[in-house]
């Protein structure tokens, strides 16, 4: 009678006996494959094969049978892991030290390990480097100067020496941190400003409104409401794949739809160095009493926000208008408050 059965090979030879013992007639079976990941064995077992036919004696194997049937099965165990006694820090822990990538390769050059990427398999490998050789090149006169200069380059130049001889005082220098903060908005509301550099402006926007509001600089307000119609967003699948939809959104084509709502914005007036300026602000975010302090404009006409207006100043000065700013800023409010 022919007999088909797939079998798990055991582990120790004190399994091999004892499986030997339950199962007579069952040949021992080639081996286990077992894989070390992320610190833990998994094992991945194979389908051994189809044994037919029985053995003719069905007697115990002897113990020479068994060592030499043990001995003949091939076992790959995975090496136990071994705690690292020495210090690795990796590329991105030496950059949170305050390197930078062209100091790394100048002052380090190549790594004394790769590791296999812990998320990634298909990833490159992530380049070690000694925790002892990393702080013995931070203790050199090299790195020193070359982490002076990027330290100074991080945290910009101090422009106060200039302002003081420009201006003398903050408030001779008002008219130009409007003139400045009017191209810094414009520029805010184009595609090419990221994310970080919008953020710093509409901070620096917000404190130097309400300074100004604070301070008597209001002329006038006024209101002003947009109706932003339904939006609908596109699903991925629509311009990835071929366009029939996929199970995210429903096989519709549509990942969302905005509905219809109305924006409120405060629009403030003030007048510096003998020129106007106007600011929209939305209603929620300002957060100070302004309709006391200057008188209400009698038309809310229409105005709607328009995107990549023209700015009448280089993007080389962006950095220096930013430091006047905050230099106002800073003495404006240490005298007010």
């Amino acid at each position: 009678m022919l007999r088909g059965f797939d079998t798990l090979v055991p582990r120790s030879r004190a399994e091999v006996e004892a499986a030997q013992r339950r199962e007579p007639n069952v040949p021992p079976c080639t081996a286990m494959v077992a894989e070390e990941r992320a610190g833990a064995f998994e094992c991945n077992v194979a389908v051994y094969g189809r044994f037919e036919g029985r053995r003719e004696s069905a007697r115990p194997p002897s113990e020479s049978e068994i060592s030499q049937m043990y001995d003949q099965i091939q076992i790959q165990s995975p090496p136990v892991p071994v705690a690292r006694s020495t210090r690795y820090l990796s590329m991105k822990g030496i950059i949170e030290r305050g390197w930078t990538r062209t100091m790394i390769d100048s002052l380090l050059g190549q790594p004394d390990e790769e590791w296999a990427n812990p998320y990634y398999r298909s990833a490159p490998p992530c380049r070690m480097f000694l925790q002892a050789r990393v702080e013995a090149a931070e203790a050199t006169t090299e790195f020193a100067a070359r982490i002076g200069k990027v330290n100074a380059r991080r945290s910009g130049k101090d422009y106060t020496p200039t302002f003081v001889r420009k201006y003398g005082t903050t408030a001779a220098a008002l008219a130009d941190a409007a003139e400045g903060l009017f191209a810094l908005n414009r520029y805010a509301k184009h595609a090419t400003c990221s994310m970080k550099h919008k953020s710093e402006i509409y901070a620096l926007k917000n404190r130097f409104i309400r300074w100004a509001v604070e301070n008597g600089y209001l002329q006038s307000w006024g209101r002003h409401e947009i109706v932003q119609p339904e939006k609908v967003l596109e699903c991925y699948c629509v311009s990835r794949c071929s366009g029939n939809g996929c199970h995210r959104c429903d096989f519709t084509g549509v990942h969302r739809r905005l509905p219809e709502r109305t924006l409120e914005f405060v629009v403030l007036r003030f007048a510096f160095g003998g020129k106007a300026y106007s600011w929209h602000q939305p209603e929620e975010s300002v957060l100070f009493a302004y309709a006391g302090r200057a008188p209400q404009l009698d038309d809310a006409s229409d105005w709607t926000p328009e995107r990549d207006k023209p700015v009448d100043m280089p993007r080389s000065r962006f950095a220096l208008v930013k430091a006047l700013l905050r230099w106002v800023l800073a003495d404006a409010e240490e005298v007010s408050s």
